[in-house]
């Protein structure tokens, strides 16, 4: 709270006169904002609000938000921000800024496991960026694609996942594009026991990336490329394969990534 109204002295006083004549906020010792003491107290705060209100409260405290946290700030509150916006109050100019802090929030939903939430970012997402998305924000319409997929085949709702893959492979500009939402193609069809499916699609995108793997490889072709790879290990110990250089050829990265897939 105190970083939002920094510049603003007379209502920042304001505020420390009052937290100190009254009991239901304290100033946190670790941030220096000012905190309810008790969720409860929260609560009863914003029951004096009228309903009718409530919305444009909300609206109102997150675009102050928005407008005042710094970038790594945001990026630490952007679900609370998220939640407190609403975009039926915004212009449609503002919608792909929105949209921006949606696929934030959604992406940290699901590092946190809180995947159905995730979900409802990334939807709100793609909502705001709207049916030309593909054309006017490409890169973010791309993203929130992705990130939606992956939320989805976490929570095992398939059909949207095949929606939100769909819609990466129909608009998709190059091919590399395409690998993400492939990737958890992949990972969907061996959940989904469709072991030949997911073969297949790992075999494709490796052969695009210039390493054809064959589907029925020989006897001799097996121990051929085994022989290989042991020579390749000969003499080498645990420790020097982990102090190897960092991969920093996307296009190995890429195979790398995809042979991890199938393996899975």
């Amino acid at each position: 709270m105190e970083s939002v109204v920094k510049n603003k002295p007379n209502l920042l006083l304001a505020l420390k006169k009052e937290t100190e004549d009254l009991v239901f906020m304290k100033k946190d010792d670790d941030t220096h904002d000012y905190i309810f003491v008790h969720d409860m107290m929260q609560k009863a705060a914003m029951k004096l609000i009228h309903k009718k209100h409530m919305n444009a409260f909300c609206h109102s405290i997150g675009c102050q938000l928005w407008m005042n946290l710094s970038e790594s700030q945001l990026q630490q509150h952007v679900i609370i921000v998220v939640d407190m916006l609403r975009k039926e109050y915004l212009n449609t100019k503002d919608h792909v800024a929105l949209a921006g802090l949606y696929l934030q929030a959604a992406v940290k939903a699901t590092k946190k496991s809180a995947f159905s939430i995730a979900s409802t970012y990334a939807k709100g997402g793609l909502e705001l960026v709207g049916s030309d998305g593909w054309i006017k924000d490409y890169d973010l319409c791309l993203a929130l694609h992705n990130v939606s997929a992956e939320v989805h085949f976490c929570t095992s709702e398939f059909e949207k996942l095949d929606e939100a893959v769909k819609g990466v492979l129909d608009n998709s500009r190059t091919f590399h594009d395409e690998l993400q939402a492939r990737g958890t193609m992949v990972y969907a069809a061996g959940v989904r026991d469709r072991v030949d499916e997911a073969v297949k699609v790992g075999c494709d995108v490796l052969k695009q990336l210039g390493e054809p793997l064959p589907s029925k490889p020989s006897l001799i072709r097996s121990q051929f490329e085994i022989l290989r790879v042991t020579r390749l290990l000969k003499g080498r110990s645990d420790s020097s394969l982990m102090n190897l250089p960092r991969m920093t050829d996307p296009g190995f990265g890429c195979l790398s990534l995809f042979w991890y897939h199938l393996c899975v």
